[in-house]
């Protein structure tokens, strides 16, 4: 690594940034003498320390209100931190509100040169980008009419446009590569890889973690406005989804126990236990695609409760839901009156593309609408293949050759 690439190009040191204003003493204080105020209330970040080095891309991810855009705006500088110390070298093009400063009665032409100057551009500079701007935002002849014809598709890919063709040296990306259709979306997408290619620093923010995981070289997880884990984009990517899970099945059991008297009231059917086995009869952690399974869930109920439903989930590890089968999906119905008993499902095929997925049991009210308990992630299985494979599903198959 050379020595400009070893120095970060943007680093936090103990940063927090409080949503409360200083009072007036204070604000004068700042402005005459940058001091920093002394502030109290609700903080949108929390003693932040990180750096990122010239050409790396770095995710930041996290649940909503976890304290990634206002991450992106002190590094843009829109706002500045409460306490602690930001250092940024290079131009900053924020791709956060695409179009941010359009004048609604000028001209897309005339746009192009008003915010490139304000993402710091001379006139000559962006006179000789301000072709492939056009061409790239697709807008053709109609560049010429004022923005405030333009629909909402067309006002984000002119500012997109304009961002990455101004000579960004650190960009800064809050889910904006859901812009257009599809095929300006993959234009996006080849434009970054072209940037970071050229070694312009990303600071990306998505909610979309394939793109987390084919853009970034590391990640940072976001919780609450503090930091859980910075590190390798596949693990922390992994803590992301571990993370949405243990709190979907927190607010789960919650809404459980106040439907059913409060934390210590019992719902008439409790799953106690649920169980996976793979072809061999022991428990796999790994398995080829295409292979059988048998999944085994125990539970007690109360003997005079009508027939419940119970569904075994398969998720992937971004949340999909792959497999959902229910025993009433197939005229199957669960004695009640023994008080317990053990649900057996027998799958002659898992058709799963490579990857990690969670086995889920959640049991229902006999119109299968109420939850009444559940197992969660009570198995996590990786599914192999020594073939290629796209897409989320491999479907058994043969290749027939004619002539």
């Amino acid at each position: 690594m050379s020595s400009e690439a070893a120095q970060p190009v943007i680093r936090f040191e103990g940063v927090s940034k409080a949503f409360a204003k200083p009072g007036a003493r204070e604000l004068i204080a700042r402005l005459l003498h940058g001091h920093q105020a002394n502030v109290t209330g609700a903080y949108a970040l929390q003693d932040i320390s990180f750096s990122v080095h010239k050409g790396e891309t770095f995710g930041v991810i996290g649940v909503n209100g976890a304290g990634k855009s206002s991450l992106l705006k002190l590094v843009a500088r829109v706002t500045v931190p409460t306490t602690g110390r930001i250092d940024v070298r290079g131009r900053v093009t924020p791709l956060i509100e695409l179009g941010a400063g359009f004048h609604p009665e000028f001209s897309g032409y005339d746009n192009i040169f008003l915010n490139a100057a304000v993402l710091g551009m001379k006139r000559a500079e962006t006179a000789k980008a301000v072709d492939d701007i056009i061409e790239f935002s697709g807008l053709g002849e109609r560049i010429h009419e004022p923005v405030k014809h333009y629909s909402s598709g067309m006002y984000v890919r002119l500012g997109f446009s304009i961002a990455v063709f101004t000579r960004p040296e650190i960009l800064l990306i809050d889910e904006v590569l859901a812009v257009g259709d599809i095929s300006f979306q993959a234009k996006c997408l080849s434009r970054l890889k072209e940037l970071k290619d050229q070694g312009v620093t990303f600071l990306f923010v998505s909610h979309f973690m394939n793109q987390v995981v084919t853009l970034c070289n590391r990640v940072m997880l976001l919780d609450r406005g503090r930091i859980v884990e910075i590190g390798d984009t596949q693990t922390v990517v992994d803590k992301y989804y571990e993370a949405i899970a243990n709190r979907s099945e927190k607010e789960f059991k919650t809404t459980l126990w106040r439907e059913h008297g409060g934390e210590g009231g019992k719902p008439p059917v409790v799953l106690t236990a649920a169980r996976f086995s793979g072809p061999g009869g022991g428990d796999p952690d790994e398995l080829p695609a295409g292979s059988p399974c048998r999944i085994e869930v125990d539970y007690e109920c109360d003997p005079n409760v009508p027939p419940p439903v119970l569904h075994i989930h398969l998720h992937h590890l971004d949340g999909t839901t792959m497999i959902s089968q229910a025993n009433s999906f197939d005229g199957v119905t669960i004695p009640t009156a023994a008080g317990r008993g053990t649900v057996v499902l027998e799958i002659d095929i898992l058709p799963l593309a490579p990857g990690f997925y969670d086995f889920f049991a959640t049991v229902y009210d006999s119109q299968g609408v109420a939850p009444y308990d559940r197992q969660a992630r009570f198995k996590r299985l990786h599914i192999t293949s020594d073939r290629p494979h796209m897409g989320m599903l491999s479907l058994p198959h043969r290749w027939i050759m004619k002539t």
